[in-house]
């Protein structure tokens, strides 16, 4: 199949998008955005939540993921959504030479910490006293960084996190400051501490850019859950500027839908359509294939670089009304309020952590 002429199988896949009535014979604007290595391509405005509803059940067929994790599956769309949107933009920062960072090269990466003992305490605390002050201390190393995190449990029992962060951290770094938080709240010895080559290693950080499908791959993390139990308060939470971002959207003709279709769809399991939308899956190349269709469309240009603008101007922690939050009732129910107000002011809780 992969040795047929792209004449015919050009008309093949014309088609099919006619007989699914996506193709009118009349001409017909069309909106297109990529979600990792497949391009969704759906009609205009009018019917884009029944176009969404459709695609997000197909993408879940094509890529064989089964939303079988403690989050809602409208929750894993959002942060599926978010990591798209923040691994765009992140390149385009790079395609252009732009990384404004002083280390390393300005990508996305995945950040995972463990605990090194059984674990002893409620989850809600370990987020408190832990994550927390493991974000803090990224931000204090590098004010700029954006971080996306999830929490899930192991087969063990215990707690543990995934961590998506777009600066450059050094790995003994990172093992460092997490041992030494581990240590502060009991979970390695005084003993292994001073002999830290002894320690079972705890962290581990993974560079996406070197994934072939690095959307695929938070999905296969942010929708899994190997734990027995569900995890105790908040799952997730990210910087506010990560929600802010916008999708780079691409408004298509129907002669390019025709030249997509054409050029791209090698098999036939790689096109999917319905009256309503269209994917191209499987797409070798994608990364190209998008920097040519975003640099043909400039006003995406726009688009990303409003995001590089939002990723930069703001601090870590959100600035909002905290006291009216839930998470703030919560922690004044649970520890002293002396201690609550103190941490607030000094900056020394985010409240997402709950």
């Amino acid at each position: 199949m992969k040795n047929l002429q792209s004449y015919n199988m050009g008309l093949s896949n014309v088609s099919r998008l006619q007989q699914s009535k996506f193709l009118p014979p009349w001409n017909e604007s069309y909106l297109g955005y990529f979600r990792g290595r497949h391009l969704i391509i759906y009609k205009g405005r009018k019917n884009y939540k029944k176009a969404q509803e459709l695609t997000e059940r197909q993408l879940d067929n094509l890529t064989k993921k089964k939303f079988t994790g403690e989050l809602s599956r409208k929750s894993q769309q959002k942060i599926i959504n978010i990591v798209q949107n923040w691994i765009e933009t992140v390149d385009h920062v790079q395609a252009i030479k732009k990384t404004g960072v002083e280390k390393g090269v300005k990508q996305v990466v995945l950040i995972t910490l463990t605990l090194s003992a059984k674990q002893q305490h409620d989850d809600r605390v370990i987020k408190r006293t832990m994550l927390n002050r493991f974000l803090i201390s990224l931000a204090r190393s590098n004010d700029r960084v954006k971080y996306l995190w999830k929490a899930e449990t192991q087969q063990n029992g215990n707690i543990h996190f995934h961590i998506l962060v777009d600066e450059y951290f050094d790995k003994d770094w990172i093992n460092q400051l997490w041992n030494s938080i581990q240590f502060d709240n009991g979970y390695i010895s005084q003993e292994l501490y001073k002999n830290k080559d002894k320690i079972i290693p705890s962290t581990r950080i993974e560079a996406l850019r070197d994934k072939y499908d690095s959307t695929a791959y938070i999905a296969k993390y942010i929708s899994k859950n190997e734990g027995i139990r569900k995890v105790e308060g908040r799952l997730w939470g990210c910087s506010k500027e990560l929600q802010e971002i916008k999708k780079a959207e691409i408004v298509l003709s129907k002669s390019e839908v025709l030249e997509l279709v054409n050029s791209q769809v090698e098999y036939e399991n790689d096109l999917f359509t319905t009256e309503y939308c269209t994917i191209i899956s499987n797409i070798r190349d994608h990364q190209s294939l998008k920097m040519n269709l975003f640099a043909k469309h400039n006003y995406i240009e726009m688009i990303l670089q409003a995001n590089i603008d939002k990723l930069h101007l703001r601090p870590l922690c959100p600035d909002f009304a905290i006291q009216d939050t839930e998470w703030y009732y919560d922690m004044m129910a649970e520890s002293q309020a002396v201690n609550v107000s103190y941490a607030l002011n000094n900056g020394l809780l985010f409240p997402d952590m709950l």
